[in-house]
């Protein structure tokens, strides 16, 4: 990433040039050395006015008057060194150039006898060699002036001076380049695209030493390990170490086995042979072979089997140069692992070979360098975090992280290791923020433990931009024994995220969408709008919709647009009541409600309920009856029982009310669904029976004893074989053949009273005849001389005479047949017959 400042200029003209200063590497960075890196700082002056401009011709000597171009540094920024071979030049170009250093200002003149001109959107590159920072002050930042003079528009005599302020890095390149560090994110490494805020954790960790087995030649006359100093040169490395490395690329090329790409990475190493690269230009080359680490398992292998004779010490020493040929940064433990198997497999097949502990590629212990040790600001080890921000007027761009009004928000803070470190503040280089984090404390990292260094919680990360990766910066600076530098880590933008949430102890994986911190496997927050999620068919004609409404509702609404606009909808509406509803409403609330569930559990149906299989339970649960209620149950209007019985239970004891086959309705007892019936009321005449099927043509027949408290009350007649009180000292009617008896049940069932089926009553025993009242016989009233004067005649106390001309007679007798029986008698002549009247004179 090319990072560029433009802050100030002292012309008018701001649209004249861009420039950029950078180093081979294509960034802003100047690097602290001893002198022997040798770098290059190139300025590249890019003609950004839309016309053609002239550097105007100059006689002389470059000069502070007498300049095109001039650079200037601050004091104390570059190497000052009093080696010719090392002071700093320009790069010959072919085209006339000409610089003059003088202390930190270095004056270019053009020096071409024709006129140079810069046409529009082309530029002029000028390369600074054998330059370098100084190590006074640490890694930091400086500006660096670049002023122009004596140009001119083509076709004008106008000249066109000013100047640029370009920011540089200083950084340290002192010691080893690849450091054992390690920055990565404590979980996932995701963060949400649709502006929602994000929360990342960043590690910084120290790597421990690594040890592989490597394969050693056996030989008696060794007594020592040593080592073998190389000076870098891949050429001799060849020729010394391996005397028949020519044989064996012969051998390599002609084995099928061998991979294209192992076969390539001789090639090249012979290649550089040949040409005398040193190691790191080789490195460089053949990191663009792509090795896979089955092509390097094999490398490594035919060259340890073509070293041939060698001491432990040259051996040592060949190979860690091998490692470093094969891996351009530190091995990782896969890469380890590999190449201890390899080398047990070597020694599987030879005798003479054994085992012992390299240390592969040895670092310098990691340091820190903190405040307390009378460090400068710039001298202290320093970590800073900034990522890819892009503008927010520009096309959205998948490599950034953020647009820069998102960055602004964006906080970093010490979460872990608070006692060692400081914030160092914040600062913007362009349109990016850098935050800087500086070592208060020193200390020296373990050497064979892993050990977390700082801990960095970045939280109020937003961003819309299109999904994919893109990268954050850790800039480390100021680490003894080791160049400064930064590593990438990557962070990926996207619609979901993955997130790990500890639950009764246990780790379980949730995915967010719309959300950073998921509380379930899968949760789904809407940012804007009422719409969570959709379901839809391939068509989109039919989809289920997850929503929240206007308030805090939640509901599914499924819909299906070909039918019209209305939809069920199905969840909470704001009153927290559930609700299945219908309707064109935008919410579930507005929607014509079909059921309602309160939270107290009331439920409200509104149209009909049909269940058409399985059982229902009412206060209790469902049995084997299609519907059971436990409870008081209310209902206004009709209650139809289609077929079947209606069963009530209490406490076990069970009636039901059914209507039979015929029609007829039944009274059922001990059982809710059939049982004995004890009533049934007739659907043709609604005669009714209580202890029989059949009332006939009664309107109520009762089979069995009845009792009845209270008056009873019949038009028409009653019919009973026993009429009884349910008193004690009771009496009964009852039919005895064809006679009504009337009893006493206390006296063995004493007959008092018989009305015969000839219509006559008979008063049995010594019964008292109480007449309170009038007792008429027909129409006559019978007095009670009239019953005296009765009495007297059936005590035969009377005589009759009777005078009639029809002839008939009455006598009256005494003691008839000597038996002391009374008897009276009339008689008729057999010649006459009564009249039409008798009357009877009663004497004495």
């Amino acid at each position: 990433m090319i990072a560029i400042a433009n802050n100030a200029m002292t012309t008018s003209r701001l649209d004249v040039f861009q420039i950029f200063l950078q180093d081979e590497d294509g960034q802003n960075i100047l690097s602290i050395d001893d002198g022997s890196l040798r770098q290059a700082l190139t300025i590249d002056i890019v003609n950004t006015s839309g016309k053609e401009i002239e550097l105007q011709s100059i006689d002389g000597q470059p000069s502070l008057s007498n300049y095109h171009f001039c650079i200037s540094f601050r004091p104390g920024t570059l190497l000052s060194s009093q080696d010719e071979d090392k002071t700093i030049t320009l790069k010959e170009t072919g085209e006339g150039w000409q610089m003059k250093p003088q202390g930190n200002t270095f004056y270019v003149l053009s020096t071409s006898p024709e006129s140079t001109v810069i046409n529009p959107g082309k530029r002029i590159t000028l390369t600074l060699e054998n330059i370098g920072a100084a190590p006074a002050g640490g890694s930091r930042g400086t500006r660096v002036e670049i002023k122009y003079d004596h140009l001119q528009y083509q076709g004008s005599t106008e000249t066109i001076s000013g100047n640029r302020l370009q920011y540089l890095n200083i950084v340290n390149q002192r010691g080893k380049k690849q450091i054992p560090l390690y920055v990565g994110f404590l979980g996932s490494n995701t963060i949400l695209n649709d502006g929602t805020e994000n929360e990342l954790t960043l590690t910084i960790q120290s790597l421990p030493h690594h040890n592989a087995s490597l394969t050693v030649l056996d030989s008696p006359e060794i007594t020592s390990i040593g080592t073998t100093r190389w000076d870098g040169n891949i050429a001799k490395f060849i020729q010394e170490k391996l005397p028949n490395f020519g044989e064996a690329i012969k051998e390599i090329k002609q084995d099928p086995k061998i991979s294209k790409a192992s076969k390539r990475f001789f090639d090249l190493l012979k290649t550089s042979k040949d040409s005398k690269d040193s190691l790191q230009e080789f490195k460089e080359k053949s990191g663009k072979l792509n090795l896979k680490d089955t092509d390097k398992e094999t490398i490594l292998s035919i060259l340890i089997n073509n070293l041939g004779v060698v001491t432990q010490k040259d051996l040592n020493a060949i190979l860690a140069r091998l490692n470093e040929l094969l891996y351009s940064t530190k091995p990782t433990a896969q890469e380890l692992a590999r190449i201890n198997r390899k080398t047990k497999e070597i020694i599987q097949a030879s005798e003479n070979l054994k085992v012992i502990e390299h240390e592969l590629n040895p670092h310098v212990s990691l340091s820190l360098k903190g405040l307390d040790q009378e460090n400068t600001l710039d001298q202290a080890a320093k970590f800073t975090i900034y990522f890819d921000v892009v503008s927010k007027d520009s096309n959205p761009k998948n490599w950034a992280l953020v647009d820069h009004t998102d960055a602004d928000d964006v906080q970093v803070l010490i979460e872990n290791r608070q006692d060692k470190w400081i914030f160092g503040g914040k600062e913007e280089q362009g349109i990016t923020p850098r935050w800087s984090f500086i070592c208060k404390q020193g200390w020296a990292l373990k050497k064979d433990e892993r050990e977390e260094i700082l801990r960095l919680k970045i939280n109020n990360l937003k961003t819309q931009l299109l999904a994919g990766y893109a990268n954050l910066y850790v800039h480390y600076e100021n680490i003894p024994g080791y160049w400064d530098g930064y590593i990438t880590v990557p962070i990926h933008k996207g619609p979901l995220v993955y997130r790990e949430k500890t639950v009764d102890s246990n780790k379980i994986g949730c995915v967010g969408i719309g959300t950073d911190e998921p509380q379930a496997k899968l949760h789904v927050k809407s940012s804007s709008g009422k719409d969570i999620a959709k379901f839809s068919s391939a068509s989109g004609d039919a989809y289920i919709l997850i929503e929240s409404g206007s308030s805090d509702e939640a509901y599914l609404r499924l819909q299906n647009t070909t039918t019209g606009k209305n939809a069920w909808m199905v969840g909470m509406d704001d009153d927290e009541q559930f609700k299945i509803a219908y309707g064109s409403g935008t919410d579930i609330t507005a929607g014509n409600s079909k059921i309602t569930v309160t939270q107290a559990g009331d439920t409200a149906i509104s149209g009909n309920l049909s269940v058409t299989s399985g059982k229902v339970g009412i206060g209790i649960a469902s049995g084997t009856e299609q519907l059971k209620v436990k409870g008081d149950t209310a209902i206004t209007g009709n209650l139809s029982v289609d077929t079947g019985s209606f069963g009530i239970d209490n406490k076990g004891e069970q009636w039901n009310l059914q209507v039979d086959s015929d029609g007829n309705l039944r009274f059922n007892a001990n059982d809710l669904v059939d049982g004995s019936t004890r009533m049934i009321i007739n659907d043709d005449n609604g005669n009714v029976g209580i202890g029989t099927n059949d009332p006939g043509t009664n309107k109520l027949k009762v089979q069995g004893d009845t009792e009845i408290a209270g008056e009873l009350k019949v038009d028409g007649i009653i019919r009973s074989n026993v009429f009884r009180p349910s008193t004690t000292n009771d009496w009964e009617i009852a039919l005895n053949g064809e006679h009504l008896e009337i009893r006493e049940p206390e006296e063995d069932g004493k007959v008092w009273a018989r009305f015969n089926d000839d219509s006559s009553l008979h008063l049995i025993g010594t019964p008292n005849l109480i007449v309170d009242g009038t007792l008429k016989i027909g129409n006559t009233v019978i007095t009670e001389n009239d019953l005296k004067t009765l009495k007297k005649f059936v005590d035969s106390e009377l005589k009759v005479r009777i005078q009639s001309p029809q002839g008939y007679y009455i006598d009256n007798y005494a003691n008839r047949n000597g038996g002391g029986d009374s008897a009276r008698s009339i008689e008729f002549r057999s010649d006459k017959a009564p009249g039409t009247s008798l009357k009877l004179k009663i004497i004495g």
